[in-house]
């Protein structure tokens, strides 16, 4: 019978063609019932002398039974590979072993090529994960629980209005004045940067696990696949069931 990747290599073919000989076979018998009818017009003479001429002659394109017949055969054929695959599929099943280790016994095929899926979607979040800037110098700290970086100081200043003799007084004037603003260092800002993301190299090896991951169950999916083909057709005693055959 083949191993159960010969099998689903083949089975989408399979199954279109039985869709589409059903439709043409539906199309044949609702537009084209003339395919299935014929006649013949002949010209009897009473002269006894005279053959018998043929007029005319339409004969018959198919019967109902050659058209069923092309029809059933795909239906009968993508029966069977279902029903092939699927009793297949209830023996297919392997080990998924990454590095030397098992991981998971037994896993079936079917299971096998959903966790494929799910892994990839489990890759696209991974990848999305924020990670430090490189550029800044991070520490852990255990006590926060998330990497920390000094943010430096900086002098803080404020305003101060005063006034300022730019003139003493005289006998004839009063002193003159201004208004002079100074800026008076009140004391200096400092603090740290925290930051719970993680580092690009965090982020890619986990990453990169994932891919040994999803790596080690496509190997694991094409070794379930290679289990034989349960020999099994049903296809033929369900069409000759319906049809009295």
């Amino acid at each position: 019978m083949g191993k159960q990747h010969e099998l689903l290599s083949v089975e989408k073919n399979i199954k279109n063609e039985s869709i589409r000989r059903f439709k043409e076979g539906i199309n044949t018998f609702q537009k084209k019932s003339n395919h299935f009818r014929g006649h013949i017009k002949r010209f009897d003479s009473v002269d006894p002398d005279i053959a018998m001429e043929v007029l005319e002659e339409v004969p018959i394109v198919s019967t109902v039974d050659e058209k069923l017949s092309f029809i059933f055969q795909a239906a009968i054929d993508a029966v069977d590979i279902t029903i092939q695959k699927e009793a297949t599929n209830q023996l297919a099943n392997a080990d998924i072993i990454v590095e030397g280790e098992i991981i998971a016994k037994g896993i079936p095929a079917t299971t096998l090529l959903g966790l494929e899926s799910s892994l990839l979607e489990w890759k696209k979040c991974l990848h999305t994960i924020p990670t430090l800037d490189p550029a800044v110098a991070w520490k852990f700290d255990d006590v926060k629980g998330c990497y920390t970086s000094t943010l430096g100081t900086k002098t803080v200043k404020e305003k101060s209005t005063e006034w300022q003799v730019v003139a003493p007084p005289t006998k004839e004037h009063k002193a003159q004045v201004k208004e002079v603003t100074k800026a008076i260092e009140t004391g200096t800002l400092s603090g740290e940067a925290l930051s719970a993301m993680y580092t690009v190299a965090k982020k890619s090896a986990i990453i990169e696990r994932l891919d040994v991951l999803l790596n080690s169950v496509k190997q694991a999916r094409s070794r379930a696949n290679s289990t034989e083909v349960v020999d099994i057709n049903i296809g033929h005693n369900l069409t000759k069931f319906i049809f009295g055959d």
